[in-house]
């Protein structure tokens, strides 16, 4: 894929679109750009990870192979839990897609409800039906969760760029996967401003701005961060909590 780099944002790469085997993931831009499906042992061969090492590197002083021996710390060998995740993740993010296809009229239909109902009645859509999956990771302090995790997500290019799908105009940013550390306090608005913040360095536009300046209340940061979520059609947002 080619790197192109969002102005004021990050590094991001151009859409190229594969065929589907599976009919639902057909005829869907923000699918059909991704990497494709893995099966166990390719995503074993994906996320496996061990540092080059030269025999020749033996017979240097101890003060250099002391620095050397770091390199342990970046094996990554993927275990069953490995492969179980990456399939969570992506199910998770192709799924939540399937309802948010850009040239289905269902997309526009949820941007003009959302701009038009407030917070009280956000909740009573009973026409829309959304297919977005989640799941928690749980485990004790150094069992590989979040080295898992990472690996996992680098799989995928957190930034795609579209400009045509199939000869029709088609301009837009698609973040993939958004990853966000809960605030130790819990705070919801936090969060949120964590939110906005983390989109403002990936996409480089000025939503934290504009919500610190008019300050408004959560509800109404949910609502704008809602539109958000689809204006970027954002795949998976993950969100990290540790206990201290």
């Amino acid at each position: 894929m080619k790197e192109v780099m969002i102005p004021n944002g990050s590094i991001a790469v151009e859409a190229e679109y594969t065929e589907q085997i599976i009919p639902d993931y057909k005829g869907n831009p923000f699918i059909e750009s991704l990497p494709n499906l893995l099966s166990a042992q390719e995503a074993i061969e994906r996320l496996a990870f061990y540092p080059e090492f030269n025999k020749s590197e033996r017979l240097l002083d101890s003060h250099y192979r002391i620095h050397m021996v770091d390199r342990l710390f970046q094996v990554f060998q993927p275990l069953p839990m490995s492969i179980e995740l990456e399939r969570k993740i992506s199910r998770a993010i192709r799924q939540g897609y399937l309802s948010r296809n850009p040239f289905s009229s269902k997309l526009a239909q949820g941007f003009n409800r959302d701009y038009h109902e407030n917070t009280s009645n956000l909740i009573n859509n009973k026409d829309f039906y959304s297919t977005s999956l989640g799941f928690s990771l749980i485990g004790i302090s150094g069992l590989g969760k979040t080295s898992s995790l990472n690996r996992v997500l680098t799989l995928y290019p957190q930034i795609i760029v579209h400009s045509e799908y199939q000869e029709i105009p088609f301009s837009m940013y698609q973040v993939v996967y958004l990853k966000l550390e809960c605030p130790h306090d819990g705070s919801i608005k936090g969060l949120l401003y964590e939110f906005f913040a983390e989109i403002d360095r990936l996409l480089g536009t000025n939503y934290h701005e504009k919500v610190m300046r008019t300050r408004p209340t959560v509800d109404v940061m949910m609502v704008v961060m809602n539109q958000v979520v689809r204006n970027c059609a954002l795949g998976i947002l993950v969100m990290m909590r540790y206990n201290i």
